[in-house]
This record gives structure tokens, C-alpha cells and sequence, in this order.
């Protein structure tokens, strides 16, 4: 592998990191932490980005925010990425259908990153916020890595605060279980009931520069409790939890895209969470279907990949499991 050019590193962590906080301006020294380089280094980039209008800077208060040229390249972006608006428009319907807020989230590099947030409530109560980009460790983004390579499990388990050696069965059985459901259940426990107030806090505050690491630090200390998710849902039980979380898959077979519904105010029935697990996955289900009936004019149309199915359901166990939420 080629050596990454210093240069667009230091100009692509800028635009993340201002993507990441778009309801607010930075200064250059803000800015040149979050990217962690120099005063100067963050000058010259940012003197370039407002050149080219991907930045805008306020003379007056001397700080930088995202400009109109992002705003042309996501138009672009979204006509080139079909299951990202399929998607955005299935996530917009089970939001219409239930009254639950959901987050859809991509897989870049090695972070988890909300494309949008829909019906979210105040603060972080819907789970996520646009832009917002969350590591890759255990045990978010479980659905990415449930039906991943082997090399890419073992990645993901000695992402945790411990390397994966103290709690690698744990991972790997949290696994196993999102492989068998289909999907992921963050719980809430006594350590982890205030994990999206204290996020929220994080995000708005003035340490939005050491946001990234502080919230790795916190999700490391908070992870264990997070999965500790039963084995079998029971009916009559309650739950207490932060998120559902889905795959969607692209046509090559490899989870790129996670559709989560979150904010809930309080437990729910078993019942209930397997409810509402079941219209998750079939939304998935129907938008990857959706894909691959209408491929690009330019690309043949391809099967379903091997994985997909998996997340699918018995159509008649959702009609009964809906009878009795009903």
C-alpha cells in the first residue's frame, strides 16, 4: 500500500471534523487540534479549502465552517450511491409506518458514520446525530462485522479497550447473536443509562476538538455492559435497551450500510421488541431487494448475496408477532 499523501489526510480529518459539528464555527487553533498538526499546517489547508468553497471563514470572529462546494459533491454523490437513497427513502417510510426514530449509518474506513437522522428526539434520544462518527469497536458496529471475513472479526475484536483479550468470547458471541437474529440489541444498564445525554454533552461542549477520543475512551469503558444482550427475546419480558441495529448489503455481499431505531423512552415488551425488530429487518430486506430489481442502467443485475437472506424473517411469524403488538 502507497503511502498516504500528508497533505489530503490533514485537508479530508478538517472537512470530517467540521462535518461532524455542522451547527457550529471553529477557530484555527480548534481546528489544528481536532486534526491534531500545527498552527501552521492547519493554516495553509484551510486558507486552500476556503479558496476552493469547501470552507467559509467569518472575518469578523475568525473562525471556518463547511462552505457550497460540499454541498454540490453530496448532490453528486447521492445520484452515484443508489442504495444509499433507496436506503434514505425506506428509512424515511418505517419512520411513517412506526413513529420511531431511526439513524441510518455508514461503514468508512474504520468508523461508523450517521448519514441521517430521522425523527430524532432532543439531544442524542434518537441514537445518533447527521455527521456524527462513532470507532468501529466493539460493540458498535456489530451488523458491519457479523458476516465479515474472519481477519476482519478479529479486527474489529482487538479494537476494544483491552486489545479483545479479556472479553474476545464475549465479542464473538455478541456476534453469533446478531449472525442468528439479524440484528443487534444495545442494551441499557446502570453504567451505560446516560451514555447518549453524556454524548450529547461531549458533542456540544467546549471539548468538541478531543470529542473523537474522549467518546473511544467512553465507549471502551461502557462496551461490555452495552452487549450484554439476552440469548432468546422472551415475550413477557422487559427490555431496556438504546438501539436496534440492521445490515443493509450491498450487491457485492458486504454490509456497508446499518438502519438503527433508537429513542425509545422507556423498556419494552419482548413482545414488542421483537415487533419492532421484524419491521427493521424487513425495511432492510425490501431495500436491498429494491437494488437489485432496478440495478444501475450500466451494471448487470446480480442475485442477492449469500448473506443477505439471513435477515430475513418467516412473513407469517411477523404477521403474529404483530397480532399480539397490536
Amino acid at each position: 500500500m502507497s503511502r498516504p499523501a500528508l497533505s489530503a489526510t490533514r485537508c479530508i480529518d478538517i472537512l470530517d471534523f467540521l462535518a461532524s459539528f455542522p451547527d457550529r464555527d471553529f477557530t484555527l487553533s480548534e481546528i489544528a487540534r481536532a486534526a491534531k498538526i500545527n498552527v501552521a499546517s492547519a493554516h495553509a489547508v484551510l486558507g486552500i479549502l476556503v479558496e476552493r468553497g469547501y470552507l467559509t471563514r467569518d472575518p469578523k470572529q475568525k473562525t471556518y465552517a463547511l462552505g457550497p462546494a460540499p454541498v454540490i459533491l453530496g448532490k453528486a454523490a447521492a445520484e452515484q450511491q443508489t442504495l444509499l437513497a433507496r436506503a434514505q427513502a425506506g428509512a424515511e417510510d418505517l419512520h411513517h409506518e412506526i413513529g420511531v426514530a431511526l439513524a441510518l449509518k455508514a461503514l468508512i474506513g474504520n468508523e461508523i458514520v450517521t448519514v441521517s437522522a430521522i425523527g430524532a428526539a432532543v439531544g442524542h434520544k434518537g441514537g445518533a446525530r447527521p455527521g456524527e462518527r462513532l470507532p468501529l469497536v466493539p460493540p458498535l458496529g456489530a451488523p458491519f462485522v457479523a458476516w465479515s471475513s474472519d481477519a476482519a472479526v478479529e479486527a474489529w475484536i482487538h479494537g476494544s479497550a483491552d486489545g479483545g483479550s479479556g472479553f474476545a468470547d464475549h465479542w464473538r458471541r455478541a456476534l453469533a447473536l446478531v449472525k442468528r437474529r439479524g440484528f443487534q440489541m444495545l442494551l441499557r444498564s446502570p453504567g451505560t443509562s446516560d451514555l447518549p445525554l453524556r454524548m450529547a454533552q461531549m458533542a456540544a461542549g467546549q471539548n468538541a476538538p478531543e470529542f473523537k477520543d474522549d467518546l473511544i475512551k467512553l465507549i471502551n469503558t461502557t462496551g461490555p455492559s452495552l452487549a450484554a444482550e439476552p440469548d432468546v427475546i422472551l415475550p413477557d419480558e422487559l427490555y431496556d435497551f438504546h438501539q436496534l441495529a440492521a445490515p443493509i448489503f450491498n450487491r457485492e455481499g458486504a454490509a456497508t450500510l446499518e438502519l438503527c431505531l433508537g429513542g425509545f423512552p422507556g423498556p419494552l415488551s419482548g413482545t414488542k421488541v421483537q415487533f419492532y425488530a421484524d419491521q427493521l429487518m424487513r425495511t432492510c430486506l425490501r431495500i436491498m431487494e429494491s437494488d437489485r430489481v432496478q440495478p444501475a442502467a450500466d451494471q448487470p443485475r446480480r442475485e442477492l448475496p449469500a448473506a443477505a437472506p439471513k435477515i430475513g424473517h418467516d412473513r407469517r411469524r411477523t404477521v403474529r408477532v404483530k397480532e399480539k403488538a397490536a
